[in-house]
């Protein structure tokens, strides 16, 4: 990890292989990762690493959920209550919402350590938290539509999370293993280019997400070289 200045309360830069390994070892030391492709208990993990509770509110709309903080790191993870409507959908971009803030813990947690909240982050109502609007994944029962909101490198990294957490690389490739060709005459394997609708499906189902969050995981680690980069 690195930051952008080197200056104490600048913002944290990390390669998308340091988030990844960050989310791997979180699970490891909580002992959440599989041993074999499947669900991630993330609401267990929420629980274990943070030590706090899953709180679901009122929030304003378009807002899924917020993260606050303390010197110690995260005291709540509070999650929108119109994102669950009862469906397989809402149920899995519930997940990929707690994936999110779980990011924001992992990545953002040690800024708050800081003698004085950064000014690159937010306040939200003078509390040191993350109010998380960004999380592409599926509607939100009872929100307006709005223009996409602006960058915001704290959420691009939190969403880079959701892929970390719930779709570990490890776990990911032995699924797709049945799914490679070779390549060249070295023993290479690849993913093949042209539709991958069936591994996508495969991937929804082993790890309960929904089919935006597998798309944009199959995409980061298997990129086609001709398909624009999918984005949260």
């Amino acid at each position: 990890m690195r930051q952008s200045t080197g200056a104490a309360g600048q913002r944290p830069y990390y390669t998308d292989r340091e988030m990844d390994l960050m989310c791997l070892e979180a699970l490891i030391d909580t002992e959440l990762l599989p041993a074999v492709p499947c669900p991630i208990r993330v609401e267990r993990f929420v629980e274990k690493r943070f030590k706090c509770d899953i709180e679901y509110a009122e929030l304003p709309s378009g807002v899924l959920g917020f993260t606050e903080f303390s010197r110690t790191g995260v005291t709540r993870i509070v999650l929108a209550d119109t994102l669950d409507d009862g469906t397989l959908v809402s149920k899995r971009r519930e997940r990929s919402t707690l994936a999110h803030e779980a990011g924001h813990g992992l990545f953002h947690g040690h800024l708050f350590a800081l003698e004085e909240l950064p000014s690159l982050l937010p306040r939200e109502a003078g509390r040191p938290a993350i109010m998380c609007r960004e999380v592409a994944d599926a509607p939100v029962r009872g929100a307006k539509e709005t223009a996409k909101p602006a960058y915001s490198w704290h959420e691009f990294q939190a969403n880079r999370a959701i892929g970390g957490l719930l779709l570990p690389e490890k776990l990911v490739r032995e699924v797709a293993a049945a799914h490679l060709v070779s390549d060249g005459a070295f023993g290479g394997k690849r993913l093949p280019d042209g539709p991958r609708d069936a591994l996508v499906e495969e991937l929804v189902g082993v790890f309960d997400v929904n089919k935006p969050v597998a798309l944009i995981r199959l995409q980061q680690l298997f990129p086609e070289k001709a398909q624009e980069q999918l984005s949260f």
